[in-house]
């Protein structure tokens, strides 16, 4: 089983939003739900360094967020062991499929930059005007 969340801003406009968003992913990851995270908006004074720190913290684990670009795509496959296959990507890059672990010995990828071309390309005019600038 598997989950794909979308952080919104509202995952992030206080620090308990954030914690309980944490909580959240830590409890499946925990209970061998996989994740995939998207985290398409930058750092913020409340979340400085990004959502996969705040869930390492809730999971009781230390490791730091690597450098790199402010915003997050990460594929946590929940094994015995928890990996975390973190991606920074900033504005602008090609988004690079990602995994979705579906068991502990099975994923598919997941084709970001194909369908947010695709939907895209079917957005109304107005809306991709309002996008685009």
């Amino acid at each position: 089983m598997a989950v794909i969340e979308i952080i919104s801003p509202a995952n992030k406009d206080r620090k308990s939003s954030i914690r309980s968003f944490a909580e959240k992913a830590a409890n499946l990851l925990v209970s061998g739900i996989h994740m995939f995270i998207i985290d398409p908006f930058p750092l913020t004074p409340r979340n400085p360094q990004g959502i996969h720190p705040a869930i390492d913290r809730a999971l009781r684990n230390r490791q730091p967020r690597p450098v790199g670009p402010p915003l997050t795509l990460v594929s946590y496959q929940a094994s015995e062991e928890l990996t975390a296959y973190f991606q920074p990507i900033g504005v602008g890059d090609r988004l690079i499929d990602m995994p979705l672990y579906l068991d502990d010995d099975f994923y598919v990828n997941v084709p970001l930059e194909a369908t947010y071309e695709s939907a895209f390309a079917h957005m109304p005019e107005v809306w991709r005007t309002v996008l685009v600038g």
